[in-house]
């Protein structure tokens, strides 16, 4: 019985997304298993390949990894054909997509245009909830509550000339931080400026970028001293700086890789229970190492987003930290008392104006607007609301396929699989002999042995037997 070829015993795909895999696997031919490593030198010394390159296999097929239900992972030589194939009909599914999507945003377009615009009374009413959601708002903590088993604090804020809020939040922590001591819990916290690449001046000193382990007092002294920096606005790069730097973005780049691994080795090595607060504004250039850290730590994370001028937006990377950290972590925006006071004081501006034009509107309609207080919901509002549910599931559909085109074309580039992942696949894992204890082989007589005297006596005698018989 022939043995199931790799692709057959496969289950997943490396990287491969599982439309891809299944697409690879149930086509005929598409794909074929790799011989080992030591295979190929051996059989180039007896079968002539194609002219000019004897590696015609490596170079036209692509390389893909699968794993079996075992985890034991197999190389498979790809017919890019079949690639460029799915990668095709992909691409056409995509377009259908987005013509569909299209027409829906026509025709929601066409029934917003029917329907009568709202009344004032109605928007003086949203503007009110508004409003009341902004009041209780006003005094939001920038800490949140941290667990009872929480014995140390690790603090990372971001310093950079990006962070135009630097101030508000010292000064909010120094407020806060006093109440979380007193709650009991965290005995010491340990505190970094990130962004600060040479040191500073604060009150006629050097100011440090981190303290370890220190007492309430020294972080409440360190926080007054980093809100009173001078921010430096951003400059442009020297002619020796990186390649493509502008003078908006020089200077103001931000790492928490190397922050989040000091603060988790510390952790580990004063027993765990500890918490990370991170605040930030600018998203970080080595997002991937800090979620590597996270994810092997068991520290609490809260991430806090604070307004900024940073060029890019921070959330997505700031939500990703978070969903790698462990259980317990949460991120969430921080604006400060002063933000949402004035956005209560322009709301009320345009309330009263509104309020006002309602007032105008009852005065012109008269008895036809008592008559209409009883609101009559349009039947086309439940089909927009139906399209905007087949939207919702178009655009799922839309960025599924962009995921199968970037998979594809990563398999045809041969960037979807590091170099070493498919050498270390490819290797031969031969099973090792244990030695065993040699056994002395036993002596065997020789041909002049003494111990047989009459046997080869015998035989000699014979043999001279036969040669006279054969010569009378």
């Amino acid at each position: 019985m022939a043995r199931p070829s790799a692709s057959a015993r496969a289950v997943r795909g490396v990287g491969l997304t599982p439309r891809l895999f299944k697409e690879l696997v149930d086509t005929p031919g598409a794909a074929i298993d790799a011989a080992p490593a030591g295979y190929v030198p051996v059989i180039t010394r007896h079968v002539q390949s194609i002219l000019p390159s004897p590696n015609v296999m490596a170079q036209n097929f692509v390389p893909v990894v699968m794993e079996d239900e075992a985890g034991v992972r197999r190389v498979l030589h790809v017919d890019p054909l079949a690639v460029r194939k799915f990668r095709r009909s992909i691409a056409e599914e995509l377009k259908n997509v987005q013509a569909k999507r299209q027409l829906m945003l026509g025709r929601i377009q066409s029934i917003r245009q029917q329907i009568p615009k709202a009344r004032s009374k109605d928007i003086a009413a949203c503007m009110e909830h508004e409003i009341a959601c902004a009041e209780t708002k006003i005094p939001e903590c920038l800490v949140q509550k941290l667990s009872a088993h929480c014995l140390s604090l690790y603090i990372l804020i971001e310093a950079t000339p990006s962070m135009i809020q630097l101030k508000l939040v010292c000064d909010h922590l120094m407020r806060e931080l006093p109440v979380v001591f007193d709650a009991g819990g965290v005995q010491t916290v340990s505190l970094a400026a990130l962004g600060i690449e040479k040191p500073r001046r604060g009150h006629g000193e050097i100011f440090p970028s981190q303290l370890d382990c220190v007492e309430p007092a020294a972080a409440l002294e360190w926080l007054y001293n980093l809100g009173s920096l001078q921010q430096e606005p951003p400059q442009a790069a020297s002619p020796r700086g990186r390649k493509g730097a502008t003078p908006a973005d020089a200077g103001s780049e931000v790492a928490w890789g190397k922050a989040l691994r000091r603060a988790a080795t510390a952790n580990s090595m004063s027993g765990g229970c500890g918490a990370v607060l991170l605040i930030a504004c600018s998203p970080p250039t080595d997002l991937d190492a800090g979620i590597a850290v996270v994810r092997r730590s068991d520290m609490i994370v809260q991430v806090v987003g604070v307004f900024g001028s940073a060029p890019e937006d921070p959330e997505p990377a700031m939500q990703a930290l978070t969903d790698a950290a462990a259980e317990g972590s949460e991120f969430h925006l921080f604006f400060g008392a002063e933000y949402w006071t004035k956005f209560v004081a322009a709301r009320r501006r345009q309330l009263v104006r509104v309020q006002e034009q309602a007032k105008v509107e009852e005065r012109t309609s008269g008895v036809k607007q008592e008559i209409e207080d009883f609101d009559i919901v349009d039947p086309k509002i439940f089909e927009m609301r139906l399209i905007e549910r087949v939207m919702r599931e178009c655009y799922v559909q839309e960025r599924m396929c962009e995921d199968e085109l970037q998979c594809a074309s990563k398999v045809l580039d041969r960037t979807l699989v590091d170099p070493e992942d498919i050498m270390a696949a490819l290797q031969v894992q031969l099973p090792r002999l244990e030695k065993l204890p040699s056994a002395k082989p036993e002596k065997l007589p020789s041909a002049r042995s003494e111990k047989l005297p009459c046997v080869w006596s015998e035989k000699t005698q014979l043999q001279r037997l036969e040669r006279s018989l054969s010569a009378r």
